[in-house]
């Protein structure tokens, strides 16, 4: 009859595995979950990500912010929108670099998983990433993606030299 009863000794244990499965459940739904954003939104959070952003307008008429990423002109865009609600926010930056060679960026993109480098026709070298925010991203998840694009640029940079 004792084989059917739960082992007291082994009862800490489980405790302690609730206790952990159902912190990390709590903890999850008290973070501000990202789940599309707007032109204003996005400028905040880059201003909390240490960015120095400014409104601009393609020619087009498509507004995007613009910064300098590690001295290189860059641009957060938003797109997928649907009333001014956008679901993926992408981070260009243009290197001052020019005609870098199909080599350097085949490595580059062969070795980096969160963005990716491609040269124009005029030679202007380009990396750029991506996040998609449906379905929700924490609000650290958008500014660790935000940072991430100085070290992304730093490292093509030193790769090209």
């Amino acid at each position: 009859m004792s084989q059917f009863i739960f082992p007291i000794r082994k009862a800490p244990l489980v405790l302690s595995l609730l206790v952990l499965f159902f912190s990390k459940w709590a903890l999850a739904d008290s973070l501000p979950v990202v789940e599309s954003l707007d032109l204003l939104a996005a400028g905040k959070l880059a201003s909390s990500a240490g960015l120095n952003v400014e409104p601009n307008r393609t020619e087009s008429g498509s507004e995007y912010l613009s910064t300098v990423v590690h001295q290189s002109s860059s641009a957060l865009m938003l797109l997928d929108c649907d009333n001014g609600q956008c679901g993926i926010i992408r981070f260009v930056s243009i290197l001052d670099q020019q005609s870098i060679g199909l080599s350097i960026i085949n490595a580059w993109n062969s070795s980096y998983r969160y963005g990716r480098v491609y040269q124009q026709t005029d030679g202007k070298v380009i990396i750029e990433a991506d996040l998609l925010l449906h379905g929700g991203v924490t609000q650290q998840v958008v500014l660790q993606f935000l940072r991430r694009q100085n070290l992304l640029v730093e490292s093509l940079e030193k790769m090209i030299k």
